[in-house]
């Protein structure tokens, strides 16, 4: 998803990203549901492949950069971590000026869905189809940092890290994504 949501896209990345997306989508809720589910075991093998060839080619952002900063730090596995920043990224990129780029939903809902929905509304549909799937998920990854049994007050430590790291973005940024995810607000 971070792979999709770069400034200037790049048409092979996103035709990974979309397709590894749609998988995941499609497949995922079901598949953690009943994990013998051949079907969807093969589909999100095939997703892996493709959100790992869109994610080598992007550049980092800023939920992959605090995922390494909480990971070096707490032997977590960076994946999960994202899987609970990516909501609260998500929802602060929907209220910025950029937004959500609104071909998400194409990848996500398939064409028919996408041609339906008004230009205007793409962006919060993309998003609410994205929830959904992060949904889906909730019985098995925590939807908050503070689940992980992160300590609030290491919150800063990675925040710093972060901006070290990846000077895209500004500490108070990384600090701001790190409260939100922590209590889930």
């Amino acid at each position: 998803i971070e792979a999709c949501g770069i400034v200037a896209p790049n048409p092979i990345n996103d035709a990974y990203a979309h397709t590894a997306l749609s998988f995941i989508y499609q497949y995922l809720p079901k598949t953690i549901k009943k994990p013998c589910y051949k079907d969807g075991s093969v589909a999100i093998v095939n997703a892996a492949a493709c959100a790992d060839t869109a994610f080598s080619n992007a550049p980092q952002g800023i939920v992959h950069t605090l995922a390494q900063a909480i990971a070096l730090d707490t032997n977590l596995q960076p994946g999960i971590v994202m899987g609970i920043l990516l909501r609260y990224s998500l929802a602060a990129k929907l209220h910025a000026k950029g937004g959500i780029r609104p071909e998400l939903l194409l990848a996500l809902a398939g064409i028919d869905t996408y041609a339906k929905t008004p230009e205007k509304d793409r962006q919060k549909a993309a998003y609410d189809y994205l929830t959904k799937c992060i949904d889906a998920t909730g019985n098995y990854v925590p939807s908050k940092l503070k689940g992980l049994h992160i300590p609030h007050y290491k919150l800063k430590d990675y925040a710093r890290l972060a901006a070290a790291k990846n000077k895209q973005h500004k500490e108070n940024e990384y600090m701001a994504l790190l409260e939100k995810s922590f209590e889930g607000k």
